[in-house]
């Protein structure tokens, strides 16, 4: 269970505080917002990765960050986090990569 609540807090955390500079964002530029966006998720996600080399082995938790990629509508940086994540199962739990 808490290996659950551990990769719970380390997906979250960066999105939380994505949340917390776009509601007090004093500049309304879109450029920094999107350059702040994409740092939050490929933290969410490297940490996402390291709790899964840490022993905790749910690969699931690698997921999230790319469905908020998905729905806010970065397609180039949900597709390239996908081939991460699948040359990542392939390499670590041996899956066939036609499945993934």
């Amino acid at each position: 269970m808490d290996k659950i609540i551990i990769s719970i807090v380390l997906v979250i955390f960066p999105i939380l505080m994505y949340l917390v500079f776009s509601c007090y964002n004093l500049l309304a530029n879109s450029k920094i917002e999107k350059i702040v966006f994409v740092i939050t998720i490929l933290t969410s996600f490297y940490l996402s990765i390291y709790s899964n080399y840490c022993g905790y082995e749910l690969l699931i938790f690698c997921n999230i960050p790319i469905l908020i990629c998905y729905f806010k509508r970065e397609e180039l940086l949900g597709i390239i986090l996908s081939v991460i994540v699948i040359i990542f199962g392939y390499l670590r739990y041996d899956i066939n990569i036609y499945i993934l």
